[in-house]
């Protein structure tokens, strides 16, 4: 529901000039993020005086887990202070946390299958990634227009219904894809 306010509040007009830079922080950032946050930890769990020891692999789903911003703090900050931040920042941080999630969730699906011994080889790791973000993207969009369509068409005598119905597009949305081997986050902040 959080992914779907912000992308609802996130206009395409803004976020255009800073498309790439945006993938790229919440695709690449999140992985970089994973990687050195993942490190740090197995570094820290490997001290004499601390009691936690963990393989590589466990620090690294702890840190998938933790790699992506939380985007209801960041449209909440962004858009309650009316910050004036230069050279599109506000858009490409907004772009950015609303579609890091979907990285944060395949990483963390890899690694779990990977520690679980699922025999995911690399080829199986971004053919994975590859259709998630496809059919992701794809079904957001289609699904999107589909909901507007939807709207826009039925007429309800009582208008407090039209939410519970963006509501159940929503979750409409989120399933479809899901079960279409897609990334329902993804779909739900591009819908």
């Amino acid at each position: 529901i959080i992914l779907f306010s912000g992308g609802m509040d996130t206009k395409y007009s803004d976020i255009k000039p800073v498309l790439p830079q945006g993938i790229l922080l919440s695709t690449f950032g999140v992985l970089l993020t994973t990687i050195f946050t993942g490190f740090f930890i197995y570094w820290i769990s490997g001290f004499s005086n601390v009691s936690i020891t963990m393989s590589l692999m466990t620090a690294m789903l702890l840190a998938a887990t933790m790699s992506s911003t939380d985007s209801a703090s960041v449209f909440n900050i962004l858009r309650s202070q009316s910050m004036n931040l230069k050279h599109n920042l506000r858009p490409m941080l907004e772009l950015e946390s609303g579609s890091n999630d979907p990285m944060a969730y395949m990483l963390t699906i890899v690694l779990i299958q990977f520690i679980t011994s699922a025999g995911m080889g690399a080829d199986d790791i971004l053919i994975s990634f590859l259709i998630q973000f496809a059919v992701g993207g794809i079904s957001g969009f289609l699904l999107g227009k589909l909901a507007v369509a939807i709207i826009n068409k039925i007429d309800l005598k009582n208008q407090s219904l039209y939410p519970i119905l963006l509501l159940s597009f929503i979750f409409f949305t989120f399933t479809m894809t899901d079960l279409c081997k897609g990334n329902g986050y993804l779909a739900v902040y591009i819908a």
